[in-house]
């Protein structure tokens, strides 16, 4: 089983495995092999500039999104509203008002 710094702590991860045995422990050079600053600034750094960029990217269409929709769901209750009133007018030919109960026609 090896042990020693994970891959996401080496300078150059693509090299693979930098830090895999215990001899990193005892080498004088590993600075210039491992991030010395500590993985957590690193990957700190790393989730602000290649994560947030992408995150705020996916919450801006969501809001885009849920706007549209929205607004496609006003825009079709307008519409269904609309459809009703011509289909009363249609029916009892007075448009959309009503003549007052117990009031005559003059004619």
């Amino acid at each position: 089983q090896q042990r020693g710094v994970p891959n996401s702590c080496c300078l150059d991860e693509e090299e693979g495995g930098c830090g895999n045995t215990e001899e990193i422990y005892s080498d004088p050079l590993a600075y210039e092999k491992i991030n010395i600053h500590g993985c957590m600034a690193i990957m700190k750094n790393r989730l602000l500039r290649d994560i947030a960029p992408v995150l705020l990217t996916y919450i801006a269409c969501a809001v885009v999104l849920a706007l549209i929709t929205i607004l496609a769901m006003v825009l079709s209750a307008a519409y269904v509203a609309a459809i009703t009133r011509r289909s009363n007018q249609e029916r009892d030919g007075m448009g959309m008002y009503q003549a007052p109960a117990g009031h005559n026609a003059v004619g």
